[in-house]
């Protein structure tokens, strides 16, 4: 298990629990930079007021579709006023704040121009042989079946419910990771700062006192997005329920096993400890003002009613010189030419089944079964830093509390049964401390970094716009 470029969509996709729609992530790469820092401001180089897309109303994708055209050309490719509406509707559920009543002409500017630096960009990725393979874009699907908390059918059945084909969803997860790679081979790999701009950032950090770190674990009862009121109120209470019994003395963890429908109710709905900004600000905002242990909700999000738990937090430069390490194993059985993932997902649930009743030892199941190189060692792989796993792997092993045995996850290795054994904090060394800061400081130059390149890789490409038709 070596660490490798994360190739995965679901850190940026699963903000899902704040939102509204399963469609929404799919543009999420073109935005990184426009979006994050500055709301959804128009770009600048946007098409001139008088060459838009029509201003059709986007509820209905069919009527869209009636009144399809073509809007621009990037370098032969066309993008259709269809594609610009689809995008509105994509941006309409993502914005927050001010930018709620953003007038839909401007959303149209937004939407257009995110296509257009899409398009370029797919465009440099195929004649630099940059492109997302069969088994990545299965595992991007996979994860975001997996974080939406919906198995593969029901999470098509809402996304043809949101106006897009499997087959269209499918292109877009490949378009994506495809436009990831190249981003990360043409912009996040030449970012390289130096020791003493690391060393400056490390003072600086020390300074403000460090970012603030929390751990919860959480049940959710999911409300259907056609959910009248009365449904509403009743998953609601649903969701009261189980927070009566979690403050009546049950354990938070058998109750989310019983009641969550999350993926990782399994695991007891641990979320791990992770930076508050990779929470949804909801769940932030939330946990704020309650002690380590305590509960809260119900929460509602565009998932549906949310019971939180704050098992931990932690904060300051203490904090910053130390990492959490995790001891696992796991049985990694590969896919080849006469086998399927579903079939070793499939033999992988017997043998936990097994383990779970007490009748084999997952050492020796891993031992016997396991394909990796530390099958010898009943599949331990040892005291493990963050980010040493593939993000696939790393995600799940993160949920699992010591003891437990994950679902069968598919990585692209094959199909992994995982077991922690234990988790400790040990303090960084001089040289640890220095490539985290060192991979902060990329992160805060990326965004910059990005806007140069796509600027420049939209300035070399030919791009017509189209007036609607008369």
């Amino acid at each position: 298990m070596s660490n490798r470029v994360d190739l995965d969509v679901t850190n940026e996709i699963m903000n899902l629990l704040n939102k509204k729609s399963i469609l929404l992530p799919i543009c999420f790469f073109a935005v990184v930079a426009t979006t994050q820092a500055q709301g959804l401001r128009a770009p600048n180089n946007g098409p001139s007021a008088g060459i838009r897309a029509i201003e059709t109303p986007v509820s209905s994708v069919s009527s869209v579709r009636s009144s399809d055209f073509i809007v621009a050309i990037v370098n032969l490719e066309p993008i259709t006023n269809a594609e610009v509406h689809q995008r509105v509707r994509e941006l309409k559920t993502r914005i927050q704040g001010p930018e709620t009543n953003m007038p839909q002409s401007q959303l149209l500017r937004i939407a257009l121009d995110q296509l257009i630096d899409e398009k370029a960009q797919l465009d440099l990725a195929r004649m630099n042989g940059v492109q997302a393979s069969d088994e990545e874009v299965a595992q991007g699907i996979n994860n975001v079946s997996q974080q939406s908390g919906l198995d593969q059918e029901r999470l098509k059945s809402q996304i043809q419910k949101d106006g897009l084909s499997w087959e269209a969803f499918k292109a877009q997860i490949r378009n994506q990771i495809t436009l990831q790679k190249l981003r990360e081979r043409e912009v996040m790999n030449r970012i390289r700062p130096n020791d003493n701009e690391v060393q400056a950032f490390i003072r600086e950090n020390e300074k403000k006192g460090g970012q603030q770190n929390i751990s919860l674990a959480h049940i959710l009862v999911v409300v259907p997005e056609s959910a009248n009121e009365t449904k509403i109120n009743a998953l609601k209470t649903k969701a009261e329920n189980a927070l009566t019994r979690v403050r009546a003395g049950e354990e938070f963890a058998r109750v989310a096993q019983e009641v969550s429908e999350a993926t990782d109710a399994r695991q007891g709905g641990n979320l791990g400890l992770r930076p508050v900004d990779r929470f949804p600000e909801i769940f932030v905002n939330a946990v704020l003002k309650i002690n380590v242990g305590e509960v809260i909700g119900p929460l509602r999000t565009g998932a549906g009613w949310h019971i939180l738990k704050l098992i931990d937090r932690q904060s300051g430069n203490d904090q910053d010189k130390m990492t959490t390490q995790t001891r696992a194993r796991h049985i990694l059985l590969k896919v080849k030419f006469n086998t399927n993932a579903n079939t070793l997902r499939a033999q992988l649930s017997q043998i936990k089944q097994q383990i779970d009743r007490g009748a084999e030892n997952f050492a020796d199941m891993a031992k016997k079964y396991s394909e990796d190189g530390s099958a010898d060692k009943g599949g331990d792989l040892g005291w493990a830093n963050p980010g040493m796993f593939v993000p696939e792997f790393e995600e799940v092993m993160n949920r699992l509390a010591p003891g437990q045995i994950s679902e069968p996850l598919t990585s692209r290795f094959g199909v992994h049964l995982i077991q922690v054994i234990e988790r400790r904090q040990t303090p960084l060394s001089a040289r640890e401390i220095q490539e985290r800061a060192r991979a902060a400081l990329r992160e805060s130059k990326l965004e910059t970094a990005f806007e140069d390149w796509s600027r420049g890789v939209r300035g070399r490409a030919y791009v017509e716009y189209r007036e609607e038709p008369q």
